[in-house]
């Protein structure tokens, strides 16, 4: 079944990934938490300019335990408009899941299983040309979490929360930072919402690292025993036209950055 989470969509423009999020129902905001107080934001990070700037991992080697809770977050300075992908696991035909900067600018996650479909947006406008820490917590059948400079934000959600989607990784579907995943409507590279804007210190585990209404966003996102992946892109030297620079990984397969700086 196509992944689109609405019936019969126009086709999605290059690079962006089909459908549109509905008017869905909402949660309240977080009670009994203040803003944590500011820690240091990164000075660096690699430039992704929405085109063919991409970081491409293998398979999830997790992917198998489709009941465990999943983190996604990273410091992020989005530009530009549309949606714009943090990162994901997701194939054209299996779904998966994703992190991403909305069209609306807000933070958003989405999971699905190629029929069955369950997002969550943010409120928080992350378009200010200012760093920002951005965490997204995923408990299958519970529900999806968002973090916006440690502070969890009122959602509005579309779908069935307690989907979990027992094939995303079964054909393959690859982690990729800068991108949501993989649809032959995101032109010819596939990779649709492509990220724009500077990113630092992606980091991909297991378990809900946060929980309640607030926390201090580390500054540094160092990996641990419940990593599955973690990426400091502001280690990576420029990249020419057509190279192709190393990224690491706490476990599984390293991680290429492909496009021009």
């Amino acid at each position: 079944p196509d992944p689109d989470p609405e019936p019969d969509p126009e086709p999605a423009p290059d690079g962006q990934a089909p459908g549109t999020p509905g008017s869905g129902g909402a949660s309240g905001p977080a009670t009994g938490g203040e803003q944590p107080a500011p820690v240091p934001v990164p000075v660096a990070g690699l430039r992704f300019d929405g085109v063919d700037d991409v970081l491409v991992a293998g398979p999830d080697p997790t992917a198998g335990l489709t009941g465990t809770a999943r983190t996604v977050e990273a410091w992020i300075r989005p530009e530009g408009d549309g949606a714009r992908a943090i990162m994901g696991v997701w194939q054209h035909g299996s779904g998966g899941f994703y992190a991403r900067v909305s069209a609306t600018g807000v933070l958003s996650a989405a999971v699905e299983d190629g029929a069955a479909w369950y997002e969550a947006q943010g409120s928080t406008p992350l378009g200010d040309g200012r760093w920002h820490h951005v965490a997204v917590v995923w408990r299958p059948g519970v529900a999806i979490d968002l973090y916006v400079d440690g502070v969890r934000e009122p959602t509005r959600t579309e779908g069935t929360v307690a989907q979990a989607p027992a094939a995303y990784g079964a054909n393959g579907a690859r982690i990729v930072v800068g991108a949501s995943g993989e649809h032959p409507s995101c032109g010819p590279t596939w990779w649709c919402d492509r990220f724009t804007g500077d990113m630092d210190d992606v980091r991909y585990s297991l378990g809900a690292r946060y929980d309640g209404a607030s926390f201090t966003p580390p500054a540094t996102l160092t990996p641990d025993a419940d990593t599955i992946a973690r990426w400091s892109l502001d280690a990576l030297p420029p990249v020419a036209e057509g190279a192709q620079a190393p990224a690491t990984e706490a476990r599984g397969e390293p991680g290429t950055v492909t496009g021009t700086r």
